[in-house]
C-alpha cells in the first residue's frame, strides 16, 4: 500500500513539474514570415523630441502610425580615407524628419538640431543638412557635389527592425536611390533631438 501511494506521489510530482516548466517556457513571438515582428519597443517611448517648452516621447507604434518613408541609402565611412569603405546600399524604412517637424508648433525658418544617442554620442545638424543638402560621395570616394536626400527617422533596415542592442531602434540615415552620404551625419541608438534657434 505505502509503495502505491509513494508510486502515485511520485507521479503527480513529476506531472507538476512538466506544467511548471511548460508554462514558464518562453513564448516565440508570432512571425509572419517576413522577420517583421515588432520589438518590445512598441509600448515604450523610444525617442524624445523637445524644443524650447514643447516636449513629445514617441514609441515605436506612434512612429509606425505617421506616413511611412522608405528609400536606399549608403555612407562613406570618412574617417578612413583615402581608403575607400562604404557601407550600403540598405532599405531604411521610417519618418521624414521634416514630417516630425511639422508637428511642432512656431518652428523657426533655421534651426539645428542635436541627436543624442543612448551611448551619448551626439551629431549636430544645421537647417540645410536637415533639408538634405548634404555631400554627395562617387564609389570612389570623390564628392560628386550637393544632394538633395531625405533625412528620416528609421527603425527598419532591409525590412527588420533595427535591433535596440545594434543601431536602434531608431536611427537617423540619409536616404534618396542609393546615393552615398558621409558617415559622421549618420547617427544610431538615437534617443532624443533637441531643436535650437
Amino acid at each position: 500500500m505505502n509503495k502505491l501511494i509513494t508510486g502515485i506521489i511520485a507521479v503527480a510530482v513529476i506531472i507538476a513539474v512538466v506544467v511548471l516548466v511548460y508554462v514558464n517556457l518562453p513564448s516565440q513571438p508570432s512571425s509572419n514570415g517576413d522577420n517583421t515582428t515588432p520589438p518590445p519597443t512598441t509600448r515604450y517611448p523610444i525617442l524624445n523630441i523637445t524644443y524650447n517648452d514643447y516636449h513629445v516621447n514617441y514609441t515605436l507604434s506612434e512612429l509606425e502610425a505617421f506616413p511611412t518613408s522608405t528609400g536606399e541609402g549608403s555612407y562613406l565611412k570618412v574617417n578612413r580615407l583615402p581608403n575607400v569603405s562604404i557601407s550600403g546600399p540598405n532599405e531604411y524604412t521610417g519618418v521624414t524628419i521634416s514630417y516630425l517637424l511639422s508637428q511642432i508648433p512656431n518652428l523657426p525658418t533655421n534651426f539645428s538640431i542635436t541627436a543624442t544617442s543612448t551611448d551619448d554620442y551626439t551629431v549636430n545638424y544645421n537647417t540645410s543638412q536637415i533639408q538634405g543638402n548634404v555631400e554627395i560621395y562617387d564609389e570612389s570616394g570623390n564628392i560628386t557635389g550637393i544632394g538633395n536626400v531625405t533625412m528620416l527617422v528609421a527603425y527598419k533596415e532591409d525590412g527588420e527592425y533595427i535591433p535596440g542592442t545594434e543601431d536602434g531602434p531608431v536611427r537617423i540615415v540619409f536616404v534618396d536611390d542609393g546615393q552615398i552620404t558621409p558617415s559622421p551625419l549618420w547617427a544610431k541608438m538615437v534617443e532624443s533631438l533637441i531643436i535650437t534657434d
